[in-house]
């Protein structure tokens, strides 16, 4: 053996020779037991067979022990790949209450309707001296309008005849005009309804008209002046007596005893008797059962006296003629009392070449028994509650 002379370097040699080049290699990996980590990596071992530990395996052989039967000479590594996220080892388990107690604080986000873009809204022309405009578009004062379900039906009468009194009623969220016919007269009745379409048309908005059919309705006719009566008093009604009423025809039905109402209830009569049964010259004796004030014109409703007439009339066949004319959108009928009653008006307006909806007013203690046959003929219904009511 030779040795090495001072103050050079060499490497000292060993005793044993180094183990071939292909046993330091590592064996083929082989599957194992899949084992947790303390960061929440899967880990797995693998095993590999070499003559003796070496400096890269003895860590993992320090950490994860082999089973591998005494006398062997084997060595196990480390593999860190991950088989699953990590979120399905390190996420924490939360407990029933601890979930139902985030869903209730989770802040919800708000259902607000879309606002208008402003490329799309309506705005004041520009005006000069030469060509001053003649109406300001302004925004509608409702501005949650089309999300609103619920539809306003106003009634037109004299005090909104003119044009910006309707304008009024359109900007404040009228859907439905309603025209009464048992009050003014047939040019009245088209003048509003030209002013309802006009004032629309300006303000593009939609806006139905519905006519009101009188229908067999029982009123005071024309009187000098109104009628004040005290309780006990007796009045006659009929024609040419102190109440004339528009249908004499109807007094024949009457009995002793029954009740009359005037104007909604405001002035409550008793029928003590009927004279000359026959005819159109029936009256009636009725005695006053409180104090009250009798003006021309007031309904009178009979709540114990049943009316063997159809709802639809002779003057109700000359208003919807008018009125199919100027063209409407709905048509209700008074005093509905079957589906029968629905039924013949529809026909009657497409015999007259219209399409027109058809309201069912329900004002009848009759057509209380019929509700479920009038909803399934008619297009919608109304509650009158002033002839119900009483």
């Amino acid at each position: 053996m030779r040795s090495s002379s001072p103050g050079t370097s060499s490497k000292a040699s060993s005793t044993s020779p180094p183990p071939p080049r292909s046993t330091r290699r590592r064996g083929p990996r082989s599957p194992a037991t899949p084992t947790w980590g303390p960061t929440g990596r899967r880990r797995s071992s693998t095993a590999a067979t070499s003559t003796g530990p070496s400096p890269r395996s003895r860590s993992s052989s320090r950490r994860a022990p082999t089973s591998s039967p005494p006398g062997s000479t084997s060595a196990t590594t480390c593999s860190t790949r991950r088989a699953w996220p990590r979120a399905r080892a390190t996420r924490p388990r939360r407990s029933g209450s601890t979930r139902r107690r985030e869903k209730r604080t989770r802040r919800r986000p708000r259902s607000t309707p879309p606002r208008t873009p402003a490329s799309r809204r309506r705005r004041a022309p520009p005006s000069s001296p030469s060509n001053p405009p003649e109406h300001t578009v302004i925004e509608p004062t409702d501005p949650l309008a089309q999300w609103r379900r619920t539809k306003i039906v106003a009634t037109l009468g004299p005090a909104t005849a003119d044009e910006a009194t309707m304008e009024a009623l359109v900007r404040a969220g009228m859907n439905v005009a309603r025209i009464n016919l048992s009050h003014g007269t047939p040019e009245e009745h088209g003048a509003l309804l030209t002013t309802v379409r006009r004032v629309a048309t300006r303000l593009d908005t939609a806006v139905g008209v519905m006519a009101d059919l009188p229908g067999p309705k029982l009123r005071v006719g024309d009187l000098a002046e109104p009628v004040a009566v005290a309780a006990g008093d007796r009045v006659t009604l009929g024609a040419g007596a102190d109440l004339p009423v528009n249908f004499p025809e109807l007094l024949r039905h009457f009995a002793a005893g029954q009740r009359v109402l005037v104007d909604d209830g405001a002035v409550a009569l008793r029928v003590a008797a009927v004279e000359s049964a026959g005819g159109a010259d029936a009256k009636v004796v009725l005695e006053a059962q409180n104090a009250g004030l009798i003006e021309a014109r007031k309904g009178v409703n009979l709540p114990d006296t049943p009316l063997p007439i159809p709802a639809f009339t002779a003057e109700d066949e000359g208003h919807l003629r008018h009125v199919l004319e100027l063209g409407v959108d709905f048509v209700a009928e008074s005093f509905v009392r079957s589906a029968a009653d629905v039924e013949l008006l529809k026909r009657r307006i497409a015999e007259l070449g219209g399409d027109q909806l058809v309201v069912a007013k329900i004002e009848k203690r009759e057509a209380l028994l019929a509700l479920d046959d009038i909803v399934a003929a008619a297009d919608a219904l109304m509650i009158a509650r002033g002839d119900l009511g009483v």
